[in-house]
């Protein structure tokens, strides 16, 4: 039984080891999140996408957020 293109899923890691420490892969996934934020931070002020926004800095925490929230439910999954 199951859908043909769930056979082949790999099962990611829970845990990643950072000089001999096991850190969760949540807390990868939120820095990793703050990075690409900062540089679509950059891009969007480039292209004045922050023109069109009635509140910056709360754009800026909603693409945190919405970065978070998918690529933990990629990872958890």
């Amino acid at each position: 039984t199951g859908l043909p293109w769930r056979k082949a899923r790999w099962a990611m890691p829970r845990d990643t080891v950072l000089f001999g420490l096991f850190i969760p892969s949540i807390v990868v996934a939120l820095f990793l999140c703050i990075a690409l934020t900062a540089l679509l931070d950059k891009l969007f002020k480039r292209a004045g996408v922050y023109g069109f926004v009635a509140h910056p800095a709360l754009f800026c925490i909603s693409v945190v957020v919405v970065l978070f929230t998918s690529i933990s439910l990629y990872i958890y999954r």
